[in-house]
């Protein structure tokens, strides 16, 4: 019977620590973490005033660099793009035999 009562007690500890160290992750989240956060409750909650101030902040980046292609974007391209190429010439040889 003590067992019980000691696991009992256990989870009734950890239920009350686990919001408290959540509210302090929260805290600690990097800011884009907390923008994406507090837009997904207001969209959640229907809060639509307080979704349009998180959603007009802009910040981070938008894409890869300042623009422009190096040697090392080149080579990943080709990379992925003759394989793709080839395969989409095979198919439309195929496709040409059937008609």
């Amino acid at each position: 019977m003590s067992l019980r009562r000691a696991t009992i007690l256990t989870i009734l500890a950890v239920s009350t620590l686990l919001p408290a160290l959540a509210v302090r992750a929260q805290e600690q989240a990097p800011p884009h973490i907390r923008r994406a956060q507090t837009f997904l409750v207001a969209w959640g909650h229907q809060k639509w005033d307080e979704l349009k101030s998180v959603a007009a902040v802009q910040s981070g980046s938008f894409g890869i660099g300042k623009g422009g292609l190096d040697v090392r974007a080149a080579l990943f391209w080709a990379f992925v793009g003759v394989p793709l190429a080839w395969g989409v010439w095979k198919t439309l040889e195929s496709a040409a035999k059937i008609f």
